[in-house]
């Protein structure tokens, strides 16, 4: 039921790498609940090594990626200072990630998390979350790598 699952929405913080380590504090301590942390693409490239942890331990997790290309925070506030200073903005600057976009899913997989993605469509979401709950519920970790607009 509706009871079982702990969100922990985990949003840009000053130490982002903590957004997954939380949530794997958050899965270990609430036995009998499922935790569902949601979390940029950026927080998720500083700490892909709790993904072994969580499938290393049998974690009930749920990650959902926030795939947008990049540390869009940044690249908003460089193109503001380009602007304020009349200067020409350079794409991304180094603060975003295409060319090639990353896989989250993939990358998730590769430390032992059931994962799906990356997922574009809107209508392929609640049946990629309805198998990643399925798997959750039976005490693993998955991951699902969601594209987002950049901002």
């Amino acid at each position: 039921g509706a009871g079982d699952v702990f969100l922990a929405a985990l949003v840009y913080e000053h130490l982002k790498s903590k957004n997954l380590s939380d949530a794997i504090h958050f899965a270990n301590k609430k036995a009998g609940r499922i935790t569902v942390a949601t979390v940029g693409d950026g927080s998720f490239n500083l700490a892909p090594g709790v993904l072994w942890t969580a499938a290393q331990q049998n974690l009930p997790l749920l990650m959902i990626v926030h795939n947008n290309g990049g540390y869009h925070q940044e690249v908003m506030h460089l193109q503001r200072m380009a602007d304020q200073r009349s200067r020409p903005f350079l794409h991304g600057n180094g603060c975003t990630f295409d060319n090639p976009l990353p896989n989250y899913a993939k990358l998730a997989e590769g430390q032992g998390c059931y994962a799906e993605g990356p997922i574009s469509d809107p209508k392929e979401l609640g049946p990629a979350l309805k198998r990643a709950l399925a798997v959750v519920r039976r005490g693993e970790p998955a991951c699902i790598d969601c594209i987002a607009q950049p901002r």
